[in-house]
């Protein structure tokens, strides 16, 4: 049985990009995130990251192996006692991300172009089959879920909200790439803003330094990726990829100019909710698809 700890011993988790309105935590020390949880999501680290799925093969555990590079390290389960007497919320505690970083700035990619699972409701399923069609997901397989950039001149953090992601064409996800990177044209910046509930300024980062991150960090990421999800037995439906970096415009040029530094950048894929191992039907085509187009657009 997981432990129980209180609500008022956690924090709120300042740099979530994106997901639903539900709260997602930190502890004190911020080295951790508290998301509460469907069990789904639980059973998937579990499977994953510590014991190996029923019915898989050598092949697809060895997969497996080279996927959790890509996963956050799991720390089990825990109940947060809201109070109230409500019933306590069950939550996966994983290793945030962000931690590390002066000011970090972070992109979630929603990976897929199918959102429901077997479970959904018949409503739920229309539902989210029109979601799908209706956005750059239908046809690419990634929508921009939201990202946040930190602003030297303003010493401010700007957020971009689902509303971006939700409203552009496939055209435009350039737009989106190239404003979360600090490469954005004040073009791009009036398009990001005519869509965000907030006016998204233009920010500018060293190119050299975001050039190398890319080539260095990102496209090596999503090379191993390509390579494990194509072969890979499950389906994830709702699940995201999130890209971190240094979004401090010093600290980054130090970093990239750095030799020792253990990671440039992180590439992570987060959210099984709605995850399940499917041993003997293959691949899961539009999160591979996802991968693929994230990948084009990067090369650019």
């Amino acid at each position: 049985t997981p432990k129980t700890i209180s609500k008022s011993e956690l924090l709120s988790h300042t740099n979530q990009v994106a997901g639903h309105d539900a709260a997602v935590y930190t502890t004190q020390s911020g080295d951790l995130v508290v998301k509460p949880c469907l069990p789904a999501e639980a059973d998937f680290y579990q499977a994953a990251l510590l014991k190996q799925p029923t019915g898989t093969s050598k092949s697809q555990l060895a997969l497996l192996k080279r996927l959790s590079v890509f996963l956050p390290t799991y720390h089990g389960t825990v109940d947060i006692d809201e109070g109230n007497n409500t019933a306590a919320t069950r939550a996966v505690i994983i290793e945030n991300l962000t931690r590390g970083y002066k000011h970090a700035n972070v992109l979630d990619l929603k990976l897929g172009k199918q959102f429901w699972d077997e479970s959904s409701s018949v409503e739920k399923r229309t539902r989210m089959e029109e979601s799908s069609k209706n956005t750059t997901s239908g046809t690419t397989g990634i929508r921009l879920t939201g990202w946040q950039i930190w602003d030297s001149i303003t010493s401010q953090t700007i957020k971009v909200d689902k509303a971006f992601g939700k409203g552009i064409k496939v055209d435009q996800l350039e737009i989106g790439l190239r404003s979360f990177f600090g490469l954005g044209s004040e073009a791009d910046a009036e398009v990001v803003s005519q869509f965000n509930s907030t006016p998204a300024e233009r920010v500018r980062l060293p190119v050299k330094a975001v050039e190398h991150i890319i080539s260095d960090g990102i496209l090596p990421a999503l090379k191993e990726l390509n390579d494990i999800i194509k072969k890979l037995e499950w389906r994830v439906r709702g699940g995201s990829m999130l890209i971190v970096y240094e979004g401090d415009p010093e600290v980054l040029t130090k970093r990239v100019n750095n030799d020792h530094v253990d990671r440039l950048v992180d590439v992570r894929l987060i959210d099984f909710a709605h995850a399940t191992f499917t041993p003997g039907k293959g691949k899961d085509e539009g999160y591979l698809a996802g991968l693929q187009t994230t990948n084009t657009l990067m090369t650019k």
